[in-house]
């Protein structure tokens, strides 16, 4: 597993491997948009791709190739930590460019980070608190009586998988797992909201706050996003 000090780190090498290593698939669907004949989205992936992250230092470079995603990243967070149930929240309206499109018949999203965190954030932090050497403290993204019917483009679910927390050695640590990862578009946004995840619960449990673990099913680029890509290997060696 790769071991990275910080985001410049991380997100250089990222960039650089996804670039000049990904090999070529052809999706069918992407979100709830069916795109197998639309050359925009011939896709450059690395499968089965896992690091560490041991610090948050240097940050502003997750969000490297859209620096506007750090506002929309801090207000989704609170709005993931909510306890109310936030459905579409304020959030998207940072970045209407990206979700608005998809938004459903209802005016929402087909599900929400809030409601799937919110099922498991405060048992968690009990958990940790009475049974610090737990290994059950699981918050769940991917509902299994539901997400599976969306596949193919029915309707969009969720490319977090889960996040398991562990405390060990008197920190904090985060296992972060994804399906899918848009390095891109959306790469940093998890990256960053992982983290914050793991500092809130470091912060309720009176500890120090350890290492991200992230493990990736698919990591790639669109076709459509390639000379962005190109770009930003280009500019964040500067």
């Amino acid at each position: 597993m790769r071991v990275y000090g910080d985001a410049y780190e991380l997100m250089s090498e990222v960039f650089r491997e996804v670039y000049e290593m990904g090999h070529i698939v052809h999706p069918y669907s992407m979100q709830n948009k069916i795109v197998k004949d639309n050359d925009d989205y011939v896709t450059k992936e690395i499968t089965n791709y896992s690091y560490s992250l041991t610090t948050l230092r240097k940050e502003k470079y997750l969000f490297f190739a859209d620096p506007r995603a750090k506002e929309w990243a801090d207000q989704e967070f609170f709005e993931r930590i909510d306890s109310q149930y936030v459905n579409p929240g304020k959030a998207w309206k940072l970045r209407k460019d990206l979700w608005e499109q998809f938004l459903n018949e209802l005016g929402q999203f087909d599900y929400s980070y809030n409601r799937r965190i919110g099922f498991s954030l405060n048992e968690v932090i009990n958990e940790l608190e009475r049974n610090p050497d737990s290994r059950q403290a699981i918050i769940a993204i991917w509902d299994p009586m539901k997400d599976p019917a969306g596949m193919g483009g029915a309707f969009r679910i969720p490319c977090s998988m889960y996040y398991q927390l562990l405390v060990r050695d008197g920190m904090v640590n985060i296992i972060y797992n994804q399906r899918s990862a848009d390095v891109v578009t959306h790469f940093g946004n998890d990256v960053y909201l992982a983290y914050q995840l793991m500092l809130y619960i470091s912060i309720a449990l009176r500890l120090k706050a350890g290492y991200l673990f992230h493990n990736i099913g698919s990591l790639h680029a669109y076709k459509k996003d390639w000379p962005k890509l190109k770009q930003c290997i280009s500019d964040i060696k500067v």
